[in-house]
């Protein structure tokens, strides 16, 4: 059986044109691989940016929805820059009191570790207050009822003798109050 000229044409022909069908197929399948790999990789950019979104959000609302409470705790706690105006506080309730204040010392850190945290340290002072014993124990309460977190380390009173006072001479027992805390006071973070 011979095949004829034409028939070998149309048979070239038509093996050159499946050559030619199944590289344009190839090609046009490279090209949806690649386009389904970028779009899957957008894909998984959006999905990461999107969970970052929500994140976000949730940790917005918490801020929002926490604020009072964040507020409220931090009254519990003298301001970083506060200190001064606590020391202030103290003279002026002793002042109020009839008493004569002298802060002896101030100390940062003084905290003992365990009620220290991570966004907390403590400021230790020493106070000595002279005056009435009534006053000195009236400016005793005035400290331990403070909306503050403060731990008394030491506390003595003692009797240092008599004053006189007022127009008849009468005289009044003289005290000295000797106090240590610490309180603590919020770190700049």
């Amino acid at each position: 059986m011979k095949i004829s000229r034409s028939t070998r044409i149309l048979l070239a022909a038509a093996l050159l044109a499946n050559v030619l069908a199944a590289g344009a197929y190839t090609l046009l399948f490279l090209r949806v691989k690649e386009k389904n790999e970028n779009l899957s990789s957008l894909q998984g950019k959006i999905q990461v940016a999107s969970r970052k979104e929500e994140k976000i959000a949730a940790i917005k609302e918490t801020l929002a929805e926490t604020a009072l409470l964040r507020q409220s705790l931090a009254s519990y706690f003298v301001d970083e820059d506060g200190i001064v105006n606590f020391i202030n506080l103290i003279e002026t309730f002793a002042t109020e009191n009839n008493l004569i204040p002298s802060i002896k010392n101030v100390e940062q850190g003084g905290t003992p570790s365990k009620e220290a945290g991570e966004f907390t340290e403590g400021v230790r002072l020493t106070v000595e207050v002279k005056g009435s014993g009534r006053s000195v124990f009236h400016f005793l309460s005035l400290l331990e009822t403070l909306p503050l977190h403060i731990s008394f380390e030491q506390v003595s009173l003692e009797s240092i003798g008599e004053e006189a006072i007022g127009k008849k001479g009468d005289t009044t027992p003289l005290w000295r109050g000797v106090i240590r805390f610490t309180v603590l006071q919020l770190k700049g973070v």
